[in-house]
């Protein structure tokens, strides 16, 4: 069967046919305790989060170290692994299908928390009546449960990096300007490469992990992962025999597609499956180059103004008696962020770390609305943003984690919590670059002024000040895949060495805010056969941006037998923002 664009008329007739309406109980990472498991070389699967299953795998620090290839190296990193088998409830004739390897993205994010939070979305997504799979993810060597943590504040310091996050607050890297800029720019500039430089020292085993985190030897990770469930796979079937060269089946999603693109590039004879969603150009990123990420985010924003319009009284921000437009919504929504900007809210009530609330707080709240829409998360922005317009900013306080009593919840009672995360993701994507350590001032301003009026300036300060820190970040990664980047033309057979068992299928939403659709279609063309499909909708990856029975078809139908849709393959989601969707959905982790 080919899959043709249809109407959204067609494919909603099949959506609800097909998609899950099933509600998981959805576990916290703290609900197991991981120095109960022993590391080792092999993988030993334990029960954990209650249906889920739970391994520490040893990978040696260093993968070009000669003994590296051995299991015997000296210095070693423990992944932690989450799996969750295949679901045959009601299919007792399904043949398995192996397992599934999956990447949220970030860099930094945590695989363990995103099977917790969506394992069943994804078991459900890759699967058909024919072919279940198992799916299986992994904290990236340095991140959440994996050790040694790439902790720059060595776990219990968070005054040290509640500290450091305020200094680093109060100047906006892409609005330096004025005949004193460089007094701004300059200190700027040093207390990130003191924060480099600290996030660079060497821990308690004698190396800096910050140097053995990147993409190229997590992609070798995988490889490992991927030989060690071969091997186990024959420890538990009778008399079966190891697959000398077993192969990869993976999803990714967002920076999942860089760790994915990399993967398929360094080794395409082992990549049997591989679906990309929501991609980053590798020629880009190994450039330290994310400026192209911007370009559909003023849609994306227009779209949350369309919808509350035309949601009306479901949306809080939409006024009958005086909104006649889109735009008068928008107008309300501005004019609130202008006030806070000339005149910051003050946060200052009893037992309350004094805070401000300025414009740039308006504008921040809109980023995980605008990468995830469905569910409660516009009808949350919405009533946050109408209750600070009325004048109470409790909410949206409350919203951005401001640290005042009463408004977060004590640290102390999230003993899981993954506060690296900020810095492990700067480790990857600056070391992950080319060394752009030393560009001036006036280089950086023209890198800025290259990107005014592509995005706004909001979206444009967010990005543009992750790219700032590459430019004083001094961990250089020991082991660097730059390219080329692609894959040869696919053997369905499998028996070729250097050659994937099927293309590579790329997915990407209409209009999304940090991986627009036409970095799929470039980072495709690198691809032989590959495919793009596009749902046709705003947000953050196909998955994120809403449930599509067509994009779950065409995903189960791929993995289960290779099979590519058509060229210009449409897909239409089955919910819209401010209705009710019933179906298993994906969530952010975060």
């Amino acid at each position: 069967m080919l899959f043709r664009a249809a109407s959204a008329a067609a494919l909603a007739a099949t959506a609800t046919a097909s998609l899950s309406t099933y509600e998981p109980v959805r576990r916290s990472p703290a609900d197991f305790d991981w120095a109960t498991l022993t590391p080792s070389w092999s993988l030993h699967f334990s029960p954990c989060y209650d249906e889920y299953e739970c391994a520490r795998l040893l990978v040696p620090v260093d993968w070009t170290g000669a003994d590296a290839e051995h299991n015997n190296s000296t210095r070693t990193m423990a992944i932690a692994l989450t799996r969750l088998r295949a679901d045959t409830t009601g299919s007792e004739e399904a043949a398995h299908g192996g397992t599934v390897i999956v990447n949220p993205g970030g860099p930094g994010d945590s695989g363990v928390v995103d099977m917790l939070v969506n394992g069943h979305y994804l078991r459900d997504l890759v699967a058909t009546d024919a072919t279940r799979f198992d799916v299986l993810s992994f904290d990236p060597r340095g991140m959440a449960f994996s050790t040694p943590a790439m902790d720059c504040f060595a776990g219990s310091d968070a005054a040290g990096r509640a500290l450091f996050a305020a200094e680093t607050a109060g100047v906006d890297a892409a609005s330096v300007s004025g005949d004193n800029r460089d007094e701004v720019l300059t200190p700027k500039r040093a207390l990130l490469n003191a924060y480099g430089s600290k996030c660079d020292a060497a821990g308690e085993d004698g190396y800096a992990v910050a140097r053995y985190v990147g993409t190229t030897s997590v992609a070798r990770d995988v490889l490992r992962v991927v030989d060690e469930l071969e091997r186990l796979r024959a420890r538990e079937e009778t008399e079966a025999e190891v697959e000398e060269r077993p192969r990869l089946q993976y999803f990714g999603t967002s920076y999942g597609t860089m760790l994915g693109n990399t993967f398929v590039s360094m080794f395409p004879g082992r990549v049997k499956r591989m679906v990309l969603d929501g991609n980053v150009v590798p020629e880009d990123y190994t450039a330290a180059d994310w400026s192209g990420n911007m370009v559909d985010i003023g849609k994306v924003v227009d779209n949350f103004y369309n919808v509350c319009f035309a949601a009306q009284s479901a949306c809080a921000l939409y006024d009958a008696e005086v909104d006649t437009s889109p735009g008068s919504i928008r107008a309300k929504v501005d004019a609130l962020a202008a006030n806070l900007t000339a005149k910051p809210a003050i946060i200052s009530s009893t037992g309350a770390v004094p805070s401000i609330l300025k414009g740039s707080s308006v504008r921040s709240l809109f980023l995980g609305p605008l990468y995830a829409p469905l569910g409660p998360t516009f009808p949350m922005l919405a009533s946050t943003l109408a209750a600070a317009i009325a004048g109470n900013y409790t909410p949206l306080a409350i919203a951005l984690q401001i640290p005042a009593a009463g408004l977060c919840a004590d640290a102390a009672s999230h003993p899981a919590k993954y506060t690296w995360q900020p810095e492990a993701g700067t480790v990857v994507r600056c070391g992950d670059g080319g060394d752009v350590r030393n560009t001036t001032n006036d280089e950086w301003r023209a890198t800025l002024d290259a990107v005014q009026g592509s995005a706004p300036d909001w979206w444009v300060d967010f990005w543009m000040g992750a790219q700032l820190q590459c430019r004083e970040w001094p961990a250089r990664p020991h082991w660097r895949f730059a390219g080329p980047f692609g894959s040869p033309a696919a053997d369905p057979s499998g028996r070729s060495e250097d050659r994937p068992s099927a293309p590579v299928l790329f997915l990407g939403s209409r209009y999304d805010p940090a991986t627009p659709l036409r970095n799929s279609e470039t980072a495709a063309r690198k691809h032989k056969g590959a495919r793009v499909v596009v749902l046709n909708e705003h947000g953050h990856c196909a998955t994120l941006s809403g449930p599509s029975a067509c994009v779950r078809d065409i995903v189960g139908r791929y993995m289960a037998t290779g099979e590519m849709p058509e060229e210009g393959t449409e897909c239409e989601p089955a919910c819209k923002p401010f209705e009710e969707c019933p179906y298993l959905r994906m969530i952010l982790p975060w």
